[in-house]
């Protein structure tokens, strides 16, 4: 304050002086002081102030108070010219030094004109110096900027970043309370992060209902000022009871839709000044890029997940088939061409001594021969049918329809398609129509397959109990397994007691 006031008696002692030089030096020792006296005392104020001391001084012209209206800006300007002819007629003006007292609505700042030139008769040369507090708040809304943009960068949890947001948009805008609010389905929003002056907490994971100006910013994500706040506002009490007068909200875009909204507020019976939603924009820009970076990542560890999980049922049906081939050819037709074999060489020695029990077991031989010859031709089938790699995927699938207990209406493409594509879909089709036998209690099916583009579709439906859940362990996961090995998608619709519908789209390789 003692320096304020020893300020104050030099600006003084040079008004009464009319001491001109001293009186810029001063405002040179300290503009930042100068713009807290216009704070104070307001711009009218200010403005009679300067002019009323400019116009104490010989060779000041022009008009003091002349006002210049641009984007907002209003500008108070004199000029103290001195004249370098005895013409009055070809005079010229020197630009000795002007100030120019700038204020927005956003905020005010004197900004120091100096120029040395001598231009036209009505022209004037200046040279433009920011005052140091405007220099100092986009510096803090700079630093402000890039500690949220580390923290994104960073990877930093959405709830660190949504606190810092809110720390730091109150400190830049310098705001009595910031709130970040999530856009829920359901009408309504949760407050997910918030920073009060008074250090008070607010109920972070509370959700409200929307109001009408709400639903509005959703819809058109446009920001929107509070004032004075709406008795309907969500967390209108908490608000009121922090002494909150007025608001601005910002809303947060993601991915074409509104996510969610940030909201400044004051205490104060002025509202923070036009220009705050345009400040805010920059933040709320970042956290949208923190929530699409999260959303991102989890997408990529979900997907992860999925191919690890599925690669691991890939493998155990692997192993399971290969086990079971080893069982199905040792328990069936190995047993059988073992007894053939052991029974021929038991004929073979009895045929000259007794010729009856020799012809028996060369009997018995041919019918365990006959019916290995079946089931290494079932083997043979299960692995890779032969109608299908000799007639196509027609064939394959009319083969494999012959020897089911239910009638099937089949529409399948004659077309030949490359052997990938061609046993993906009949595998497809035989797990399917092995699922509705053993599964759907049908009484029918059927099975359409065409060529669109370049993709086969294939489509099975039964007229069975429905009700399908291929997230329950069921037959249909190894089918979408099978159907993404080879780069397809599998669509499976199951209403309970409406049978079930499976659409598997695969790609045509040439």
């Amino acid at each position: 304050m003692s320096d304020l006031l020893a300020l104050a008696r030099r600006y003084y002692d040079a008004f009464n002086a009319h001491d001109l030089e001293a009186y810029a030096a001063l405002l040179d020792e300290d503009v930042e002081l100068a713009m807290d006296a216009w704070n104070l005392r307001g711009r009218e104020a200010v403005c009679d102030s300067f002019a009323r001391f400019w116009r104490l001084f010989p060779g000041v012209v022009g008009v003091p108070q002349r006002m210049f209206a641009a984007d907002g800006t209003v500008v108070v300007e004199v000029r103290r010219e001195n004249r370098v002819a005895e013409d009055a007629a070809s005079t010229a003006h020197v630009t000795g030094g002007a100030w120019e007292i700038i204020t927005t609505a956003e905020a005010a700042r004197i900004v120091h004109v100096r120029g040395f030139s001598v231009p036209g008769p009505g022209d004037r040369a200046a040279v433009v110096m920011p005052s140091r507090r405007e220099a100092y708040r986009l510096a803090d809304e700079q630093d402000a900027l890039r500690e949220v943009a580390t923290l994104v960068t960073r990877g930093s949890s959405e709830r660190e970043v949504f606190d810092t947001v809110s720390r730091v948009i109150a400190r830049v805008l310098r705001a009595d309370a910031t709130s970040l609010f999530r856009f829920e389905d359901d009408d309504t929003l949760t407050l997910v992060a918030a920073w009060t002056r008074h250090g008070v907490p607010l109920p972070i994971g509370k959700r409200r209902a929307l109001n009408a100006q709400l639903r509005e910013i959703r819809a058109t994500g446009e920001p929107h000022r509070f004032e004075p706040l709406p008795d309907d506002a969500p967390f209108v009490e908490e608000a009121r009871a922090l002494g909150t007068r007025s608001a601005i909200g910002v809303p947060i875009a993601l991915d074409g839709r509104v996510w969610g909204i940030v909201f400044a507020s004051t205490e104060g019976e002025k509202p923070l000044p036009a220009g705050t939603e345009a400040r805010m924009v920059g933040f709320t820009a970042l956290v949208a890029t923190s929530l699409a970076n999260a959303q991102a990542r989890t997408s990529v560890q979900q997907l992860v997940e999925q191919l690890t999980a599925s690669r691991a049922r890939v493998v155990a049906a692997a192993d399971e088939s290969r086990r079971r081939l080893q069982r199905d050819v040792h328990d069936g037709a190995q047993q059988r061409l073992v007894q053939t074999v052991i029974n021929l060489k038991l004929a073979s020695q009895a045929l000259e001594e007794h010729p009856w029990p020799a012809a028996h077991l060369i009997g018995e031989s041919l019918l365990h021969a006959e019916r290995a010859t079946s089931e290494l031709r079932d083997l043979v089938r299960g692995i890779l049918p032969a109608s299908l790699a000799r007639g196509g995927l027609r064939a394959g699938v009319e083969s494999l329809c012959a020897d089911l207990p239910i009638a099937i209406d089949l529409d399948v493409t004659a077309a030949r398609l490359p052997a990938p594509t061609e046993t993906t879909a009949y595998f497809v089709i035989a797990e399917a129509l092995t699922n509705v036998v053993k599964h759907a209690g049908a009484t029918s099916a059927g099975v359409k397959v065409n060529v669109e583009d370049d993709r086969l579709v294939v489509v099975v439906r039964d007229d069975g109990a429905g009700g399908a859940d291929p997230g329950a362990g069921s037959g249909l996961t190894g089918l979408f397994d099978r159907v993404e090995a080879g780069d397809g998608t599998l669509v499976v619709e199951s209403p309970p007691g409406g049978g079930t519908t499976l659409r598997a789209t695969l790609p045509v390789i040439r």
